[in-house]
């Protein structure tokens, strides 16, 4: 696969020998590394492990720091930064190297062409099947906007080749710290290493703009999952240095599927996760896979409580109102269940059979619903409420579902209240009515917080969930319904931190 370097020539990267002494930084740079360009060019050189040797050296005016002229005759040439880099990527299958010159005009003295063709030359005779492209810059190397823009453009002009490398690296040792800067935050949404090589201490690979540039796309995914966007959390983690942490994209991509109610496909991902922790995630999917009805309707209270939380309350409503289909069928499931067990496995499908079965062998049930005129040929949210307070008005004098009766009869309050009718700006009108009158139903009346807080109950406060939906649901259920959601991005927020630590 395709690995790049990406390289910023500066007066550093040449080092002139003479009477065994070493020379670089001359205040001259640019006419000094062209007639070093043309001695390598027209004379000729031996190749040494990190440079040349001049057999016919030529007398080279050198203009040092100090402000002291000097000539000097360099029978060698070394590469002391290009050389120990070039020799560690050897063996990492390099296919093609960018240096980035400046080349002004007029001619700035420390001008980076001519160094920069020395160093092409130099890759070219030792690595013949890495292709080598410059990349001239004609501007102020120090000034950060005139360096921002020009990264810029190179990175949007060849972000195709970066996202399909395999890897790619930037030398940080030499350059201007505008072009340093632009070039490493520039790249830093790729696959990159970044390299520094010190004198002292050798090569090293550098963390600090890889752990920052995963810190800022842990930062826009933990915003995303926090919103349960995960599909635009799992687009962003593929195209940022965590493509890495397969552990992360499969979760996330779990939820994405768990967002959009396809239990299969998630459950199918889900098993591929590894963290013991998220042990319980895998239970869920499978019994929501299942079409386990209790399960559904915890799912449906975490889609409820979601919708509330995040203010997204056309799906927190329409969430709320498929929560009472499952939980009514759960409280049919437990009053009328044969085997004794409170908290039975069923599914959606085993109680639509069931109801009609039931009420056909309960003479004086089938006589209420009838003189209700409510059918009980399916099981609707109508019937099965009819159904289920005829049955606990019954169940009085006995005292049977005592241990669950309050957590019942709770839950249908709530299930009534839906359907009594307050003044609000459309009128005389129910939740239920609403409801059914939006996108979500059959029209598009839209929903808002005022809207909601006047009907019979304050709906947008944490109290109305708390105490009207969960406590009930916690009862019918037989679990308690801690929202799987927050529990999943607390872990993911936790192998995330990881990551940038």
């Amino acid at each position: 696969m395709a690995k790049a370097l990406f390289y910023i020539p500066g007066t550093s990267d040449i080092y002139l020998h003479a009477k065994e002494k070493a020379i670089s930084r001359p205040s001259n740079f640019y006419p000094v590394t062209e007639k070093v360009w043309n001695i390598i060019r027209e004379n000729k050189v031996k190749g040494i492990k990190d440079g040349w040797k001049i057999e016919n050296p030529r007398e080279i005016m050198i203009k040092l720091n100090t402000g002291k002229t000097e000539k000097i005759v360099p029978d060698k040439i070394t590469l002391p930064i290009l050389s120990p880099l070039i020799d560690e990527l050897r063996g990492k299958n390099l296919t093609k190297v960018y240096f980035f010159a400046t080349a002004q005009e007029p001619p700035h003295s420390k001008d980076t062409i001519f160094a920069t063709k020395i160093l092409k030359r130099f890759i070219n005779e030792r690595l013949r099947e890495v292709e080598v492209e410059i990349k001239e810059i004609n501007k102020n190397p120090s000034d950060y906007d005139n360096m921002s823009e020009f990264f810029e453009e190179f990175v949007k002009s060849h972000q195709r080749e970066f996202k399909i490398n395999a890897q790619n690296y930037v030398c940080i040792t030499t350059g201007t710290p505008a072009q340093i800067v632009s070039l490493a935050l520039g790249i830093m949404q790729f696959p990159v290493q970044y390299i520094y090589v010190s004198e002292s201490k050798g090569l090293i690979y550098c963390k600090s703009f890889e752990k920052l540039n995963k810190k800022i796309h842990a930062t826009l995914i933990y915003q995303l999952i926090d919103e349960l966007r995960y599909s635009s959390a799992l687009n962003i983690a593929r195209n940022s240095p965590l493509r890495g942490n397969h552990e992360v994209l499969t979760i996330l991509e779990t939820m994405a599927k768990r967002n959009l109610f396809d239990f299969e496909s998630a459950l199918f991902l889900a098993r591929k996760i590894k963290n013991e922790k998220l042990s319980f995630l895998k239970e869920e999917l499978s019994e929501l896979a299942r079409r386990n009805a209790v399960y559904l309707c915890l799912e449906l209270f975490y889609r409820v409580e979601n919708g509330f939380n995040k203010k997204n309350y056309l799906e927190a409503v329409a969430c709320l109102f498929s929560l009472v289909d499952f939980a009514l069928q759960c409280i049919f499931v437990i009053l009328t269940q044969k085997d004794g067990k409170i908290f039975p496995y069923f599914t959606v499908e085993s109680v639509k059979d069931d109801f009609k079965s039931y009420v056909e062998q309960n003479e004086e049930l089938k006589k209420y619903l009838v003189k209700e005129n409510i059918r009980y040929e399916r099981a609707s949210q109508l019937a099965l409420s009819k159904s289920i307070n005829f049955i606990l008005k019954k169940s009085e004098k006995t005292g049977k579902f005592s241990n669950i009766k309050d957590g019942i009869k709770a839950f249908m309050e709530l299930v009534g209240e839906l359907d009594k009718e307050k003044d609000t700006k459309y009128g005389k009108i129910s939740l239920r009515e609403l409801r059914n009158s939006g996108p979500y139903a059959h029209s598009t009346k839209g929903l808002n917080e005022e809207l909601l807080n006047s009907l019979t109950y304050p709906l947008t406060t944490g109290g109305f969930i708390e105490e009207r939906v969960k406590k009930p649901v916690r009862s019918i259920c037989g679990k308690d319904p801690d929202n799987s959601f927050v529990k999943v991005n607390r872990i993911l927020k936790e192998i995330l931190d990881r990551e940038i630590i």
